[in-house]
């Protein structure tokens, strides 16, 4: 039977969206919240001294926004937990400025809401779609997916077997309290998967199929590039480790990382390079990451191969 969503109170949703010079999509982000037709959210948008547009971009809004302020701050975890002192809702999303909602999202998480156990709830996710730097669209909508029941045993857990997109998750106000806190300073990547965790420990997800947010892809983003690849990793795998075994066991996690993707990484820049002195580099680096490397043929094969290209553009001796 068809829930009648004829009703006078919704559930109240704080949306909060940490900037940093982002002023080529952050209005798109905002106009994704303010136009969103839903009857009680508030937003706020915590910016770390932008020194491009993004200024004048949020004043153009900023009779809609609930409270914003722009300082020099200690990062986006830092931006994340000032904003969550403000937040009055029962639900609590953050979308980044450079992602946005799909129009209706805040009424679809907030039916799922008024019909499951609040009690026991502590995640409503949805999917996501990545787009381009465009907006176009890179994949069909990628749904969010947790095979395992919950509350979760994450000693049981691997953390590649599941999938739980930070702009399209809202979570319960009172189950973050209950956690003690909202995001950890310590974390510039995995903040989400970090609450997503904790919070899985004390309450259950819930699932809604439909399209809620978009995840940008683009060069400015700070996950992107081969350093950023390396310490989002890094944080991921030590986030999952603290919550399994509840202990700190950072040098083995960054040893692993190196091993995963640091060398092969190198690896595939090294056989892709047309410069004799960065294809050299990036073997070198691998062997460094990994050096068992050194002792395989293939490894010192494909070293001499990108020395001496067949086409004979150029020659190393």
């Amino acid at each position: 039977m068809e829930e009648n969503f004829e009703r006078t109170t919704w559930p109240k949703i704080s949306i909060i969206t940490p900037s940093f010079n982002q002023g080529n999509f952050i209005e798109e982000t905002i106009r994704s919240v303010i136009l969103q037709n839903y009857p009680d959210f508030e937003y706020f948008i915590v910016d770390g001294g932008s020194t491009d547009n993004t200024i004048d971009i949020i004043k153009k809004y900023e009779k809609s926004i609930t409270k914003w302020v722009s300082e020099k701050d200690e990062g986006q975890s830092d931006a994340l937990n000032k904003a969550f002192n403000w937040c009055t809702g029962d639900l609590i999303c953050w979308i980044n400025s450079d992602d946005y909602f799909y129009p209706g999202a805040f009424m679809k998480i907030a039916k799922i809401y008024l019909t499951c156990n609040t009690e026991e709830t502590s995640i409503i996710t949805g999917n996501t779609i990545s787009i381009d730097r465009e907006s176009n669209p890179l994949t069909h909508s990628t749904k969010s997916y947790f095979p395992f029941n919950t509350p979760a045993d994450l000693t049981l857990i691997d953390h590649s077997k599941w999938y739980l997109p930070q702009p399209s998750s809202f979570f319960l106000r009172a189950k973050i309290i209950e956690t003690g806190f909202f995001v950890r300073k310590d974390l510039h990547y995995q903040m989400d998967r970090d609450i997503i965790y904790r919070l899985l420990k004390i309450g259950k997800l819930v699932l809604v199929d439909e399209d809620i947010a978009t995840y940008r892809v683009h060069e400015e983003s700070k996950t992107t590039g081969g350093k950023h690849v390396f310490d989002s990793t890094f944080e991921t795998l030590k986030t999952f480790a603290f919550y399994r075994t509840g202990i700190a066991v950072e040098d083995r996690l960054r040893r692993r990382v190196m091993h995963l993707r640091m060398a092969p990484g190198c690896l595939s820049l090294a056989r892709g390079s047309n410069q004799v002195y960065l294809s050299i580099k990036y073997y070198i680096m691998a062997a460094y990451y990994k050096p068992d490397f050194l002792k395989t043929k293939k490894f010192w094969y494909s070293i001499i191969k990108s020395i001496i290209r067949r086409d004979k553009q150029w020659i190393f001796f």
